[in-house]
């Protein structure tokens, strides 16, 4: 996730392509370069600030001269050459040496001003900047057309911003736009809005602190990708606000629909009434709801698009430009006349549907649209009723969420029906099963609390049990609660009045699960018992839990043979019946048998099992809880990259509570990873926030990433605390449970580092606290599971840790069990691990006096650290390198690395010097030096090399080489 540096109203986000691509045409200098650059979007989606970030990051690297010419909205008056003239005054202004500026007062102009330009080129690339092009004047235009065409000019540039489909002096700007599409000297750019993750981005920055999901849900839905209004809805906005208010800022309605306010009143009118109709909609249409002739509308229309407000579409259709304008054009209307127009949506409404002119019954987009309008118009019998039919046909059509709120409507309105034939309790139970549909965890939690409040459990005591165990369900997935044992233990009670039923297997299995959490015992037959009633009873949705039940105790066991088994088939039965919480929790408990989470294995199971999820129809808030777990496993594994890209693909909707709080935690582990500790207090935050009670919630790592993101933000006494509390909790180990003591015992060599400088005996103290804490927990506590060769060598490296660290407490730092931690975290695939390790080692020695083998786990750390972007570890070893005056351009002999022959057997002598300086973080063109190649033989040698061992990348190349056999 991106870090943010406070709060900012320009900040560049997910543009990076096109701010790529921009920069490098500023200064390209070849023959075919281009002579002017469009850059083409709808008003507020940043044009300008690309323009003016692209020219910044040009001038970096080469002495640009820029002339801005900002295009002015004039109306009453009309000044020739008006931009021109102000960019002339930026090139007079810029001291450099050319004549003054030209007359730009009669015919000859456009010569005089190209030979200007000329005399300037000398100074550097020069890039005139025409800002608005669709408000410039037509002088403006003629010499831009003439500059364009003029003869080949390599180091000048023209770039121009214009609005899509805006032109408000007739079709001037579209003919100019054509003509000059046609030069071959013209590049276009077209800025289109930005995705949800993009935006989220960009609210970070604006609040200085990342948004919660509510809140990015909020300013998505409004602003569609709009960085303009994506900033004005952010005006003003708390950090931590999770909503938008219910009004709007004087601003930002000014902003959205200014274009409105240029219209006459009878066009105004028919910008108002295709408002209040929510869709594109045909003049004959719209003619009826503003009560007007449709020549007039055809005319207000037009004039809308003219006037940029509007988009015309097929058949005479027109829509807004940007939905937010009817938003706020529709709330800006008085009650009387929102009503009457909304009134007259329904009627149309209802005439389609009456008509049933569509194929294959009722129309999706007809019945809601009755349904909304009627409501929207005060009718609560219309309303009510026209909810009810389109709840069904956007039910049939596979619109669960869609379902679900008319659902929720018609409950709204059951109240106000004198004689419903539905009850109270049906609408419930069809909103519910809507809401769980859709995965809508809030909805359906809100839907069970209300039936639990209206069904009999003595009259109906398996339906309570099946409730009560999917409100604890629904209570972890929203945070409210940690799979409470007294609950289960209820609905056991309750469904043991039939004791060979579905629910009742049901029950059994979820005691299971929530009591081997919380460390309850003697649960173990309950899990056969529950299979075996579940098949008996021929209930699928009972048998994946219990099957699951089943996998937890096996994994809990470390029994991994049968864990896999009952997993695999969970997974299988989960998937036949499509219940999506059961398929994620099985998914977790079969890949647990397998290997542990911190591995490439689970990752790669993960994605196989996501994959299949979202090809049969999963909800987004499931498919991404597995990415965030996925997530998880590739940054453990130090391929942060991909960690990054299953963030965005988890965030790229509204991802539900409990994916929210696993994809911060990970956030926030690698923002600490990578030396943004304020960003990562602030994901940490959020999650909190969100899973308020946190003490029971050991299936995740907020112990262990707490402790982490204390340490990157230098406060060692808090991430000892954060640390101590994992490790003394009751019931099972938290998630990452391996990882506590060593960060413990770095937090106290922290602590103990500091104290060198402070008060006499205090760093003495600290000893002592080390002294007790080793006594306390000697080793590594493991986390529950079957044991794996991987994970075994991972916990081999967290104990290296341990050591080196205890040793770092006691103020007898040893290089050498440094270089134990960073070979066997190597080992372990722990890439974070490695290059702290490394670090540590490089100080030692070199402290000590070693400069060889600090020199190499120097610039082996560094490597690492590079690649990781872990900022910390390569700033500090930067650092170490100029006090130890540690030359990083200085190649590595290839004696200095030993290869093993045993990971890397069958090279040739070239391939395996070659493969020792890799492993000594040197470039390739260090490498070519040191040996006396070229750059491409160095290439063609790590090919070769990647070849033959497997490894992806040179990262992986260099861990191999060191790896021990």
């Amino acid at each position: 996730m991106a870090g943010t540096a406070g709060p900012s109203t320009t900040t560049i986000v997910g543009r990076e392509p096109e701010l790529s691509r921009l920069s490098s045409l500023l200064v390209t200098t070849a023959d075919d370069a281009p002579r002017a650059v469009l850059v083409e979007g709808d008003a507020g989606v940043g044009k300008t600030v690309l323009v003016e970030a692209a020219i910044r990051a040009a001038a970096r690297s080469h002495p640009l001269v820029t002339l801005h010419a900002p295009c002015l909205p004039l109306d009453a008056i009309s000044i020739p050459y008006l931009p021109l003239r102000t960019a002339l005054g930026d090139g007079a202004a810029a001291g450099v040496d050319a004549p003054p500026p030209p007359d730009l007062d009669d015919a000859a102009a456009p010569v005089r001003l190209d030979a200007w330009l000329d005399g300037l080129d000398h100074a550097g690339p020069v890039v005139l900047f025409v800002d608005d092009l669709q408000w410039a004047d037509s002088s403006t235009l003629d010499v831009l057309l003439y500059l364009v065409g003029a003869p080949r000019r390599a180091a000048r540039r023209i770039v121009a911003t214009v609005r899509s489909g805006e032109d408000p002096h007739g079709q001037r700007v579209r003919r100019w736009l054509a003509d000059v599409r046609r030069m071959p000297g013209c590049t276009e750019l077209r800025l289109g809005l930005l995705d949800r993750v993009a935006t989220a981005t960009q609210l970070a920055a604006l609040l200085g602190a990342p948004p919660h999901e509510s809140l990015v849900e909020d300013v998505y839905a409004r602003s569609h990708g709009n960085p303009y209004f994506t900033r004005l809805l952010a005006d003003g906005l708390a950090p931590d606000a999770r909503h938008l208010p219910d009004a709007y800022s004087e601003d930002l309605r000014d902003a959205v629909v200014a274009a409105w306010y240029r219209l006459g009143p009878g066009d105004r009118a028919v910008a108002e009434g295709l408002a209040v109709v929510g869709a594109p909609a045909q003049p004959d249409a719209l003619a009826r709801v503003c009560g007007v002739p449709v020549d007039a509308v055809r005319a207000g229309l037009a004039e809308g698009v003219s006037a940029g407000l509007l988009a015309s579409g097929a058949h005479g259709a027109a829509w807004f430009r940007h939905p937010l304008s009817a938003e706020v054009l529709e709330r800006s209307l008085d009650d009387s006349r929102r009503h009457l127009l909304h009134g007259r949506c329904a009627a149309l409404a209802a005439e389609a549907v009456a008509g049933g002119h569509r194929a294959g019954g009722d129309d999706v987009r007809d019945v809601v649209s009755l349904a909304d309008h009627a409501y929207r118009a005060g009718d609560a019998a219309g309303a009510y009723a026209a909810a009810l039919r389109a709840a069904d046909v956007a039910g049939a059509g596979g619109g669960a969420a869609e379902q679900q709120r008319l659902l929720a409507r018609a409950l709204d309105l059951h109240p106000q029906q004198e004689s419903p034939a539905e009850s109270r309790r049906d609408l419930l139970e069809r909103s519910r099963t809507a809401a769980k549909d859709a995965g809508l965890f809030d909805a359906e939690l809100a839907a069970v609390d209300a039936l639990l409040g209206a069904v009999d459990p003595v009259a109906e005591p398996l339906s309570v049990a099946r409730l009560l165990v999917r409100r604890v369900h629904l209570e972890y997935s929203t945070g409210r609660d940690f799979m409470n044992v007294a609950v289960v233990r209820e609905a056991v009670r309750l469904s043991e009045a039939q004791p060979r039923s579905g629910a009742h297997a049901l029950a059994l299995a979820e005691l299971v699960h929530s009591g081997t959490w919380h460390g309850v015992e003697g649960l173990e037959p309950l899990a056969p018992r529950a299979i075996e009633i579940a098949r008996a009873a021929g209930d699928d949705e009972s048998l994946t839990y219990a099957l699951t039940a089943a996998a937890m105790l096996a994994v809990f066991a470390a029994d991994a043979t049968a864990g896999i088994a009952y997993g695999g088939e969970a997974v299988e039965v989960a998937a036949r019946v499509r219940n999506w919480w059961a398929y994620v929790h099985a998914v977790a408990w079969r890949l647990n048998a397998v290997e542990v989470g911190s591995s490439r294995t689970y990752a790669e199971g993960l994605r196989r099992y996501r994959e299949r999820m979202v090809a049969l129809g999963a909800p987004h808030t499931y498919s991404a809880v597995m990415s965030a777990d996925e997530a998880d496993s590739w940054l453990a594994v130090g391929d942060w990259r991909r960690a990054v890209d299953r963030l965005r693909d988890a965030l790229a909707a509204d991802p539900g509570p409990l994916a929210d709080v696993k994809a911060r935690i990970v956030a926030a582990r690698l923002a600490a990873l990578q030396g943004r500790p304020e960003e990562a207090a602030a994901h940490l935050a959020r999650a909190d926030e969100r899973f308020a009670e946190l003490g029971d919630f050991v299936a995740f790592q907020f112990d262990t990433v707490r402790a982490e993101v204390h340490l990157a933000g230098g406060d060692a006494e808090r991430a000892y605390d954060a640390a101590l509390r994992g490790l003394t909790r009751e019931g099972p180990v938290p998630t990452m449970s391996e990882w506590l003591v060593p960060l413990a015992l770095r937090a106290l060599a922290d602590l103990a580092d500091a104290a060198r400088t402070g008060r006499p005996g205090s760093r003495d103290a600290v000893a002592r606290r080390g002294e007790a804490f080793e006594a306390r927990f000697p080793r590594v506590v493991r986390d529950v599971g079957p044991s794996t060769p991987l994970g075994e060598a991972q916990v081999t490296a967290l104990e290296a840790l341990v050591a080196a660290e205890a040793a770092r407490v006691r103020g007898a730092d040893d290089g050498a069990r440094w270089v134990v931690a960073a070979e066997t975290s190597a080992a372990g695939e722990l890439a974070w691990e490695e290059a702290y390790a490394c670090r540590r080692g490089a100080e030692a020695f070199l402290a000590a006096g070693s400069r060889a083998p600090g020199v190499r786990l120097l610039r082996r750390g560094l490597a690492a650290a590079e690649a990781l972007g872990a900022v910390p570890v390569s700033d500090a070893l930067r650092d170490l390198a100029v006090r130890a005056r540690v030359p990083l351009d200085e190649p590595a002999a290839a004696g200095e690395v030993d290869v093993p022959a045993g990971p890397v057997a069958g090279l040739t002598a070239r391939e395996r010097e070659v493969l020792a300086l890799v492993a000594a973080g040197r470039t390739y063109a260090e490498i070519a030096d040191a040996l006396t190649i070229s750059e491409k033989t160095v290439s063609t040698h790590v090919s070769h090399l990647l070849a033959k061992t497997g490894a992806r990348n040179r990262v992986e190349l260099s861990g191999l080489a060191r790896r021990r056999p």
